[in-house]
C-alpha cells in the first residue's frame, strides 16, 4: 500500500496481488486532517475455467477432427461468456465459498449430448459441471460440452448383467437400456444381443425378437419417439455347467437405426465351476480374488477392451513391463517438425466395481515417450490421459526440458511410471475406464508438430491395501 502525504488530500493506494481483482476502487483520496482513517478495500480472487463447446457429431462424446461451436452461452458462477467460431472458452469468476458450478446454454437450434469435467471437475448433467473443492487462482482445463442440431437422433444403450460372479449352470440376467434422446424420431431400429457361446437362452423380452443364430438374438423395434423415455429389454440365460475352469463371459449388444450411427455395450462376468465353489469356497476368496480388469496385462490381445481413435493403437511385443505384451497408444514411427498427425490413440474396458471391494484402487503403468512439452498455461501440449466415463482422473505429460525434435533416445524416454486412482466413489457401479495417448497441436487438427507415444500394462483394480 502507498501513502502519499502533504498535498491537498491524502492519497491512499493498494497493490491487487496476482490471480485477485478489487471489489471498490484501488485508490482513495481523503481530506488533509490530523486523527486515524479506516479504509476498507474490497478483494477477491479469481478462479478460471478453460474448455471448449464442440458439435458432437455422431453423438457419442469428443471425438478428433469434431470442430468448435459458435453461439453456446457458458456461464461460471454467473460469469457469462459466448463462444465464438473456434467454440473455446476462458472465463474467470470470483471465487466464494462453496462450489463453483459451471454452465453451458445451447446454441440455437441445438440439444446437449454430453458434458466432459478435466481434472478436479465434476459431471453434474450434460449441461453442467462443477468443481466442488475450487482453489484460488487456479485454472481448471480440459473442459468440454458436446451439442448437436436439435432435429438429429441421439441413440443411447446401456448394458448390466447380474450376478457380477456365478456358479456354473446358474442363472444370469442381462439388462438393456436405451432410448433416444434427440430431437426427431429414430427409424427403424435394430436392437441386438451376441451371448456367449457357453450359455443357453431362457428368456428374453419381447415386443419380437429372432431366436438366437451363431448366439446373436435381434429385436426389430420400428421407430422410437423422440424425448428420451427410456425402454428395457431384459434376457435371462443359464451358464453351461460344463465349464472346468474360471473364465469371463463377455456379452456384445448394438442399437442402429437408419438415421443413427450404431451403438454398442458390453458386459463381463465371471464364472466358476460348481466344484470349486462348493468344495473351496473360503479359500477361493482368500486366495483367487475376483478378476475385475479382464486381459490387464495385454498378454491375450485386444481380450476384453476396446480400442479406438484417429492415431494408431497396437498389442506390443517391443516394449512391456511385465508378461510379453504391452498396449501401444500412438506411432513411434513418425519424425516431428510438422509430420505427425494430431489426434488420440485410446483402449478401453467396461467393469463393474464391487461393492464388497474396499477401497477399490486402480493401479497400471504406462511409459510416455514424447518430443513434446508442457509450459505452464499451454493449453495444447501432448500427454497422457485416463478417464472413467467423460471423467479426467488422471492425466501426465513432460514438464520440463528437454523437448524438441533432436532429442536423443534416452531423453525421449519418460521411463515407466506407476498410476494409481482410487474409485471408491464408484463402488457397485458398471464404468468406462478409458487410457488415451493424445497427440495435440496449437496448429489445427491435421497437423502435428511433436509425436508422443505412450505403453500400457499391467492394469487391475484391487482394495487400497492389497487382498
Amino acid at each position: 500500500m502507498g501513502v502519499t502525504c502533504c498535498e491537498p488530500a491524502i492519497s491512499v493506494t493498494v497493490e491487487i496481488p496476482p490471480g485477485s481483482r478489487a471489489t471498490t476502487p484501488i485508490s482513495r483520496h481523503v481530506p488533509p486532517q490530523s486523527g486515524t482513517y479506516l479504509l476498507d478495500f474490497g478483494i477477491y480472487q479469481d478462479v478460471c475455467v478453460q474448455g471448449k463447446v464442440f458439435n458432437d457429431v455422431n453423438a457419442n462424446g469428443q471425438d478428433d477432427g469434431e470442430q468448435g461451436l459458435a453461439g453456446a452461452t457458458v456461464t461460471v458462477d454467473g460469469v457469462a461468456f459466448t463462444t465464438r467460431y473456434s467454440g473455446t472458452f476462458f472465463i474467470c469468476a470470483p471465487l466464494t465459498d462453496g462450489p463453483v458450478t459451471i454452465i453451458e446454454t445451447d446454441p440455437t437450434g441445438y440439444t446437449s449430448t454430453v458434458a466432459i469435467g478435466g481434472a478436479g471437475v465434476r459431471v453434474v448433467d450434460v449441461n453442467t459441471l462443477q468443481i466442488d473443492t475450487p482453489v484460488a487462482k487456479s485454472i481448471y482445463g480440459g473442459n468440454a460440452f458436446g451439442d448437436v442440431p436439435s432435429a438429429f437422433t441421439v441413440l443411447a444403450l446401456e448394458k448390466s448383467v447380474k450376478p457380477g460372479t456365478l456358479v456354473a449352470g446358474e442363472r444370469l440376467t442381462y439388462t438393456l437400456i436405451f432410448t433416444n434422446a434427440g430431437g426427431v424420431p429414430a427409424r427403424a431400429v435394430v436392437l441386438t444381443d451376441t451371448l456367449p457361446s457357453s450359455v443357453t437362452l431362457h428368456y428374453a423380452s419381447p415386443p419380437t425378437y429372432t431366436q438366437p443364430i451363431r448366439g446373436t438374438l435381434r429385436w426389430d423395434i420400428g421407430d422410437i419417439a423422440k424425448g428420451g423415455v427410456p425402454q428395457i429389454m431384459t434376457v435371462v440365460v443359464t451358464a453351461s455347467d460344463a465349464i472346468t475352469g474360471a473364465q469371463w463371459l463377455t456379452n456384445t449388444a448394438m442399437i442402429v437405426a437408419e438415421n443413427a450411427s450404431p451403438l454398442t455395450a458390453w458386459s463381463t462376468v465371471a464364472v466358476v465351476p460348481p466344484s470349486k465353489r462348493r468344495a473351496y469356497l473360503p479359500v477361493v476368496r482368500r486366495n483367487y480374488p475376483p478378476i475385475i480388469v479382464v486381459n490387464g496385462g495385454f498378454e491375450d490381445g485386444w481380450t476384453g477392451w476396446m480400442p479406438g481413435g484417429k492415431l494408431a493403437q497396437a498389442v506390443s511385443s517391443a516394449h512391456w513391463q511385465s508378461g510379453r505384451y504391452s498396449a501401444l497408444l500412438g506411432d513411434p514411427s513418425y519424425n516431428c517438425a510438422g509430420g505427425v498427425p494430431a489426434g488420440s490413440a485410446w483402449v478401453e474396458q467396461t467393469v463393474v466395481i464391487p461393492s464388497s471391494v474396499t477401497s477399490p484402487t486402480l493401479y497400471f503403468k504406462y511409459n510416455i515417450f514424447t518430443q513434446d512439452k508442457n509450459p505452464f498455461l499451454e493449453d495444447e501440449y501432448d500427454r497422457f490421459d485416463v478417464r472413467v466415463g467423460n471423467t479426467l482422473v488422471f492425466s501426465d505429460a513432460r514438464r520440463t526440458d528437454p523437448y524438441g525434435c533432436d532429442l536423443a533416445s534416452k531423453d525421449l524416454d519418460l521411463h515407466w511410471k506407476d498410476g494409481k486412482v482410487g474409485l471408491s466413489a464408484y463402488s457397485g457401479q458398471q464404468i468406462t475406464i478409458r487410457f488415451e495417448n493424445r497427440s495435440t497441436s496449437d496448429y489445427g487438427p491435421d497437423f502435428g508438430w511433436y509425436n508422443t507415444w505412450t505403453f500400457v500394462d499391467d492394469v487391475r483394480i484391487e482394495p487400497a491395501n492389497g487382498w
